[in-house]
């Protein structure tokens, strides 16, 4: 198996799931090194995630936002998510 396949393969969450070899080393081949600059935004908080991300130099900082900000930002969520609910039973 690859370098990196092993890699991976020693992470939790591949490791949790059983992974056989052909599997990372599918999932190595859909790999792309993505070099970001200092103190740029990766993902915004509550957005969908559809990346997995590995550091590889540097670090990385999580901001999350003030209570205030984040209980508004639920209550949000939650009435938009209960608009979704009562278009699908239309």
């Amino acid at each position: 198996m690859s370098t990196i396949g092993k890699l991976i393969g020693n992470i939790p969450f591949f490791k949790e799931r059983e992974m056989g070899e052909q599997a990372l080393i599918d999932v190595c081949w859909h790999m792309t090194v993505l070099a970001m600059p200092a103190n740029k935004t990766v993902v915004e908080f509550g957005s969908v995630g559809d990346n997995f991300y590995f550091i590889l130099h540097g670090g990385v900082a999580i901001n999350i936002p003030n209570p205030e900000k984040l209980s508004r930002f639920k209550a949000i969520k939650k009435e938009i998510s209960d608009l979704e609910d009562e278009l699908e039973s239309v």
